[in-house]
């Protein structure tokens, strides 16, 4: 894919925001394109991820302690290092077909030591990131039947109303057997909350799902 392609698709994650494909096309001409299918593994490498398309699920460690979070469309994850900060160890598996531009950590070095208004960006972003990781973090502390719930919502949040893993796959994600994940969920499917199919689950209602959380939160 040309240096101009590969601009425009990391001028839209969240690590770039506000520049122009133009501005970066120096860096896409370092970058390539990574197509990983549903189930496929991402080893751990000096590589920064943007993720043009599809959904990751990552796990791995930041100053020894474990962490789980997803990487959807527009935003980004990997080994990112900025100016001696402990960099990440990570594992990821696409949930679905994935389409990465792979951003060499040098070439990035590179790109915002000589912009600093891109720098400023990247570290809002990192900012952001970091927030919903401590969130997901958070959200494992919580009994199992709130667990799923707000881990739901979560994932509404995060990747839209069509949210493309199983049940069993979300229990996975919050270390809940794959019964409890199913009878965790199945009165808000019978209420019309939520509907699972294959490989999918949708929040047809959001914001009962939202009221259903705040709700057992507030009885606790």
């Amino acid at each position: 894919m040309a240096a101009t392609d590969i601009s425009e698709l990391i001028a839209r994650c969240q690590l770039f925001s506000g520049l122009t494909p133009a501005e970066l096309r120096p860096l896409a001409a370092r970058c390539r394109l990574r197509l990983l299918n549903a189930g496929e593994r991402l080893a751990s490498n000096d590589d920064i991820f943007a993720v043009s398309r599809g959904l990751m699920r990552i796990t791995g460690a930041v100053n020894d302690a474990a962490v789980s979070w997803l990487s959807a469309t527009g935003q980004f994850f990997g080994s990112l290092d900025f100016r001696g900060r402990r960099r990440q160890s990570f594992e990821g598996v696409a949930l679905t077909p994935t389409e990465l531009v792979a951003i060499p950590q040098s070439a990035f070095d590179r790109f915002t030591t000589e912009r600093p208004h891109a720098l400023r960006t990247a570290l809002n972003a990192l900012t952001e990131k970091l927030q919903e990781e401590r969130e997901l973090r958070s959200l494992m502390h919580l009994p199992s039947g709130d667990r799923m719930l707000a881990t739901l919502v979560f994932l509404y949040r995060r990747v839209g109303p069509r949210i493309p893993m199983t049940r069993a796959a979300i229990a996975e994600m919050t270390g809940l057997a794959r019964e409890t994940s199913i009878r965790s969920l199945s009165p808000y499917e019978k209420r019309g909350f939520i509907h699972t199919r294959r490989g999918v689950i949708e929040v047809v209602r959001p914001a009962e799902l939202q009221k259903a959380l705040e709700s057992r939160l507030s009885a606790r």
